[in-house]
């Protein structure tokens, strides 16, 4: 199965202030998270995620 890393970026991208752009990359991430819940490949994390996520003032993004 193939596994896929996504940077703290791509978690808090829905969060951002809406652009195209931003709209494109949040359907995208949605689409791997479907991709996942359907087994189709896993999502992996990291300590350094973890720690740039607790860095994360807004309770919102966290």
């Amino acid at each position: 199965m193939k596994r896929i890393y996504l940077d703290t970026n791509v978690w808090c991208r829905p969060f951002d202030k809406p652009s195209k752009r931003i709209s494109k990359e949040v359907e995208a991430f949605f689409e791997i998270l479907e991709g996942a819940s359907a087994k189709r490949y896993s999502l992996i994390g990291s300590v350094i995620l973890d720690v740039e996520v607790g860095n994360i003032e807004k309770e919102e993004k966290k």
